[in-house]
């Protein structure tokens, strides 16, 4: 697992406040104390958010939930572990403003085979899971992969 190590200035992961367990969990892998597999089975455990289109406007037109693109111009599904960390990318994806609230291993059984995962995109904390990555964590968890596209 590749961890978001250029997701704010020191000053910003200095100042960060967890909003949850889920945060202090993320924050102990980025400061070296826990392993990102540890890290990895807490997210999977927790309650997450992803934001997706309101009904009705996820026909024809891309994604139903935000996805970003990573290296390589792969997909990467946004996960969130706190509604404060949605805010801020609501902002700049302003037709992904409905949230949904679910278990992370929920999220990561039902991604298609080709998209990867960005946890707190731009926030101090969090990771990249890029698809290859993602595929072989989900053995390691037995968890199913989505159909692809």
């Amino acid at each position: 697992m590749k961890m978001s190590g250029d997701n704010g200035s020191k000053d910003r992961k200095r100042d960060f406040v967890p909003a949850n367990d889920l945060e202090k969990k993320l924050a102990r892998i980025g400061g070296g104390r826990t392993t990102p597999l540890k890290g990895f089975n807490f997210l999977m455990n927790s309650l997450v958010i992803v934001l997706v289109k309101p009904s009705g406007e996820g026909k024809g037109g891309g994604d139903k939930h935000l996805c970003l693109r990573g290296p390589e111009d792969k997909p990467l599904l946004a996960m969130f572990s706190s509604p404060e960390r949605a805010t801020e990318t609501m902002k700049h994806h302003r037709a992904y403003r409905q949230v949904v609230k679910m278990p992370g291993w929920q999220v990561v059984s039902a991604l298609p085979e080709d998209r990867g995962l960005v946890v707190n995109p731009g926030a101090p904390v969090g990771f990249t899971v890029m698809p290859e990555e993602l595929q072989k964590i989900r053995k390691r968890f037995r968890l199913g992969g989505g159909e692809g596209k």
